[in-house]
């Protein structure tokens, strides 16, 4: 009998629950969005496969909890069939969480949904050497509580720049409680760390 590599299943976001061979599955959502035929996916998987629940994470994630772990695969598949993925957790780039940005937000200044999705597309799940949180909030109000993201997005053009060529720009990070400046020469996004 093969033995389960439970570090293998967290880093592919299917976290061991307390109880002996229950998992939740952390679910690839990008700025909060998701559409309709992902939401029946979320709900007819919950309820077939887990306990007809879902948890809402802090992140703007969405997780299944109570899925045996003899039905991750099935679950996995059929929530790709309504184009919803499975997340990741470990030392990666974690999904992008984006406020609703100048589309739907009175005080938005940018199409922050719009640019969560080009960051996520280009670095989502990559190997880093720590977890790495990205978070886009461009209006006074801050309603996605940016600073709590390992990277936020203070300037728009920076940011920009590092999804279009990876470019050697500055971006500000909020880490250990202070603001400061990251280079992508840094350790965390250097592209040699970057698998």
């Amino acid at each position: 009998m093969k033995k389960t590599d439970y570090k293998e299943l967290k880093k592919g976001g299917m976290m061991r629950q307390c109880e002996k061979g229950r998992f939740s599955v952390r679910l690839h959502i990008t700025g909060g969005r998701i559409r309709s035929k992902g939401l029946k996916a979320i709900k007819d998987v919950a309820d077939k496969y887990g306990s007809g629940q879902v948890h809402l994470t802090a992140r703007q994630g969405v997780e299944i909890p109570d899925i045996s772990q003899e039905n991750l695969w099935v679950v996995k598949s059929e929530l790709a069939s309504g184009g919803i993925g499975v997340g990741v957790c470990g030392p990666t780039i974690r999904t992008v969480t984006a406020c609703q940005g100048c589309r739907i937000g009175p005080n938005g200044v940018v199409d922050s949904p719009g640019l969560a999705e080009m960051i996520d597309e280009h670095f989502y799940g990559k190997t880093v050497p720590h977890k790495f949180k990205i978070g886009i909030s461009k209006c006074a109000n801050n309603c996605l509580k940016a600073e709590e993201a390992t990277l936020k997005d203070k300037d728009l053009k920076s940011v920009m720049i590092l999804v279009k060529s990876e470019g050697y720009k500055v971006i500000d990070v909020f880490r250990e409680g202070q603001f400061c400046h990251l280079l992508v020469e840094s350790p965390i996004l250097h592209p040699g760390n970057i698998s």
